[in-house]
């Protein structure tokens, strides 16, 4: 993964939970507030490698209007070809986040609604 780079954009806009209201609460300012913040970013700063097929993805986490350096232990799957024939490299990340150090403050106490968030991806990624 020499010279890799990693930046990822998400749209809080497009939430679904199977619930409408659920959704909607979510979009509002005691959440995402979708309207003044469209958009939560990732830009990877740097890619290490460590033991195995281990990796850690640094970068600037900004959900929004909060930007922090975090650390994501990435493990490398492989690379297989896909029905088309081309190649596609897999990862998986797994990384915790405190909602409250991102503005997102409904319910502070943690009381109903838990401060930190867990965060799985799973990536597959072709070769352009």
């Amino acid at each position: 993964m020499d010279n890799a780079r990693f930046d990822f954009t998400a749209y809080p806009e497009a939430i679904n939970t199977g619930v409408e209201a659920r959704d909607k609460h979510l979009k509002s300012a005691d959440f995402f507030d979708t309207e003044k913040f469209p958009e939560i970013r990732f830009q990877g700063v740097t890619v290490s490698q460590g033991k195995d097929k281990s990796y850690t993805l640094k970068g600037e986490l900004t959900i929004k209007d909060v930007s922090k350096e975090i650390s994501i232990p990435v493990t490398f799957g492989g690379i297989v070809k896909n029905q088309q024939g081309k190649e596609v490299l897999g990862l998986q990340a797994k990384f915790t986040i405190n909602r409250l150090d991102y503005n997102i403050k409904f319910d502070p106490t943690g009381a109903g609604i838990a401060k930190d968030v867990e965060v799985s991806l799973f990536l597959e990624l072709t070769k352009q």
